[in-house]
């Protein structure tokens, strides 16, 4: 492949990290403040998560956040990086990530930090998520600035802005216990049309709010039942630019409902999904991990838990 293609820089990069060579690494990823922001947004996106290797993750984002780089390219940085985080535990600098990305793209801030406060194996206290709610209710998904950025990392949600409002609103009002309200933007959702390369999104969110509803009123059962009827029908790349498309929730929720049917090898293979998907999935990895460990002890497997 030539060195002046594409791709040659995120192979370089994907390179130094498996081999570990230290002296690549520092010339390949000096290249980077150089490349294109196509090249860089596929480097960043891929790279760490093909090596799952969240040093490289962090190191990789901060390309980034610099000031030649776009205001959405900067955004997606602090998202990235309050993730990456939360994936190792630090949820407050995962906060403060968060709010930096706000001074670039508030839109964008507060959506992405909607899908964090409602992560199941993390805390949110009811004034947290009343905050949340308050915050995602006054957005006006159609004065929403449509990014000109033309990367699709960048534009993730442009043209799906109104789901995405409805789909966290009822996933927060469901967290809350307002499952009344929950239902109603479920509702919502059913009216609400599908982009072209999701064509079952509305309806895949629509199950993803009521199976919420469900299992905050203590149904597993029917949570599952909801879940299982989603179609899951989307653009392979739309998963690797936002948890929405990939639906790393609605995934994870599964394979806990799917434990506590008892259908424990369905539920493992559920659990092991968040690897090399997408830089959202990571927060994922050691709450599955650990869920897979206990799966496999009960299974009387002790050498893979």
């Amino acid at each position: 492949m030539s060195p002046d293609a594409d791709r040659a820089v995120e192979l370089r990069v994907l390179r130094a990290i498996v081999t570990g060579d230290s002296i690549e690494w520092q010339r390949t990823i000096a290249d980077l403040e150089r490349v294109s922001d196509p090249v860089l947004l596929v480097t960043v996106a891929y790279v760490p998560v093909i090596a799952l290797d969240l040093e490289a993750a962090h190191t990789l984002t901060g390309f980034l956040m610099t000031e030649n780089r776009a205001p959405g390219m900067r955004a997606l940085g602090h998202v990235y990086r309050g993730y990456l985080n939360a994936t190792q535990g630090r949820l407050t600098d995962a906060t403060t990530e968060l709010e930096a990305a706000a001074r670039f793209d508030a839109y964008r801030a507060a959506e992405f930090g909607a899908f964090f406060s409602l992560l199941p194996f993390l805390p949110a206290t009811e004034d947290e998520l009343r905050s949340m709610r308050q915050r995602i209710e006054v957005l006006d998904p159609h004065a929403a600035p449509l990014t000109t950025h033309p990367s699709g990392y960048v534009r993730a949600h442009d043209d799906v802005h109104p789901q995405v409002r409805t789909f966290l609103l009822g996933l927060l009002s469901a967290r809350l216990g307002d499952d009344m309200t929950a239902g109603g933007y479920a509702d919502q959702l059913q009216g609400m049309e599908s982009p072209e390369r999701s064509p079952s999104l509305a309806e895949d969110l629509e199950l993803g709010v009521r199976a919420y509803v469900a299992w905050s009123g203590g149904e597993s059962a029917a949570a599952l039942a909801l879940l299982e009827r989603a179609r899951l029908q989307s653009f392979y790349q739309n998963g690797f630019r936002s948890p929405l498309y990939s639906g790393s929730l609605q995934r994870y929720l599964r394979a806990m409902f799917l434990e506590e049917m008892g259908r424990l090898e369905d539920a493992l293979r559920w659990y092991g999904s968040f690897e090399q998907i997408s830089m959202y999935d990571f927060v994922f990895l050691a709450p599955s991990h650990l869920r897979r460990a206990e799966i496999y002890e009960r299974l009387g497997d002790l050498d893979r838990a």
